[in-house]
């Protein structure tokens, strides 16, 4: 039993001791870490300049002395054969010594490859780089502007009936997440960087424009579009609908848009028979013989519907293009067809009379002669001239005179007349 104790004690005691030993060992190990934290690994270099085993102020105060020049050192940048000289302060760039020395081994830290590096060596470490943002990005956008060149994006365009293809051509732009490393690489090495300029692909392609040309652009250029109205048909040619087309990108193709207001603009002199408010037909001398002129209806058109359709239509075939379009339609009281039915072909009276303005009233006749030329006395109807102004004005009488003398000579029947209180010898007797 006695034995058996002994042993027991022994273990205890050899146990003992070892723990010891770890526990001292242990407090060697981190009182090493602990003094070589402030102090940079032996033979290390930053930029050529010698910081090994200083400690960490040291250390910062000698990069700064002596890398001083260096971080005023401009950066040059080329591209087509020029030359960007970028001072480091022009594009937020410093030299940050904290963090250098930090990266050249200092600190505290009980990894064993701390304590092993401090004693082999640090070797050589590059600076480390302080970048002001704002000013980086000011720099870069300088830089961008100088070199960019907006792409030519590909396009067709619609001018006096035809459709000329605009094809996309690439452009050039810099890449500036590139160019940002580039700056800072240069400001550590000293070394020339190339601006890295790429190129600025169109959004869309020349071979989306030769697919749109032959889709869309010269079937619409090839022929007339009939729209009809009410009835009315108004024929729209390529050289007068051109101007309101256009094609714009949808994903990396182009589709064709028709701006409806415009196209009512550029048909409006094709619409002989259809206007914004109805007009009665009525007739007119052309080289002494009457001619209708042909009656117009009043139409209000559903511009958005026009200018939805009216793509669908310019790619059918020709024979094919006939569209009815939405319009709310006001037809006119005396319609083309009545006035040819009744076929007044030849003159049967005129008379004539120097308009005589001794009384001022002279404006006031021929707006009335206007609204009499051209008027049409319908059989069993009745004309009535009411002239704005006195009878005792010669010209307001001069029209109303001149007006009888045509009925009395063409056989019709004067219902009532009002004579002049005296006669005058301006007129011809008996019509005055």
């Amino acid at each position: 039993m006695a034995t058996a104790t002994r042993d027991s004690s022994g273990g205890r005691l050899v146990a003992l001791t070892l723990l010891a030993l770890v526990a001292l060992a242990g407090a060697g190990y981190v009182g090493l870490a602990w003094y070589i934290a402030d102090k940079v690994p032996h033979a290390t270099f930053v930029q050529g300049v010698d910081i090994g085993g200083l400690s960490r102020s040291a250390a910062e105060q000698r990069l700064r002395e002596s890398l001083a020049q260096h971080a005023d050192r401009p950066v040059v940048l080329t591209w087509r054969h020029r030359d960007f000289r970028i001072t480091p302060a022009s594009a937020g760039l410093s030299i940050d010594y904290a963090a250098t020395v930090d990266a050249a081994g200092s600190g505290f830290s009980l990894e064993p490859g701390r304590i092993w590096r401090y004693f082999s060596g640090g070797g050589e470490v590059r600076a480390v780089a302080g970048v002001a943002e704002p000013a980086m990005r000011s720099t870069l956008a300088r830089l961008a502007r100088t070199v960019q060149q907006r792409p030519v994006e590909g396009t067709i365009r619609f001018e006096a009936g035809k459709a000329r293809p605009v094809w996309a051509r690439a452009g050039r732009r810099l890449d500036l997440g590139a160019a940002r490393e580039l700056l800072v690489h240069g400001f550590l090495t000293g070394g020339r960087e190339r601006l890295p300029v790429v190129p600025d692909e169109p959004y869309v392609s020349a071979a989306a424009v030769a697919t749109a040309m032959h889709r869309f652009a010269q079937p619409a250029m090839s022929a007339p579009v009939v729209l009809v109205v009410g009835g009315e048909s108004i024929i729209a040619t390529p050289a007068e609908y051109s101007a309101a087309l256009a094609v714009v990108p949808q994903g990396h193709e182009l589709r064709p848009v028709v701006d409806g207001q415009r196209l009512l603009r550029a048909i409006r002199p094709a619409m002989t028979t259809v206007g914004d408010k109805p007009r009665n037909a009525r007739f007119r001398l052309v080289r002494g013989r009457p001619t209708v002129v042909p009656a117009r209806i009043g139409a209000t058109f559903d511009v958005e519907d026009l200018a939805a359709r009216f793509p669908r239509y310019l790619v059918r075939p020709v024979g094919r293009r006939r569209m009815q379009v939405k319009a709310v339609v006001q037809q006119p009281r005396f319609t083309t067809a009545e006035a040819t039915a009744l076929r007044v072909d030849h003159v049967v009276s005129r008379a004539t009379a120097p308009l005589y303005d001794r009384s001022g009233a002279a404006g006031a006749a021929r707006t009335t002669a206007g609204e009499v030329s051209g008027r049409l006395v319908h059989p069993h109807r009745l004309l009535v001239l009411s002239a704005p102004g006195s009878t005792t004005d010669p010209a307001v009488s001069q029209v109303a005179s001149t007006l009888y003398t045509a009925a009395f000579d063409a056989g019709l029947e004067v219902v009532e007349r009002t004579s002049l209180p005296h006669y005058r010898s301006d007129f011809a007797l008996g019509v005055d």
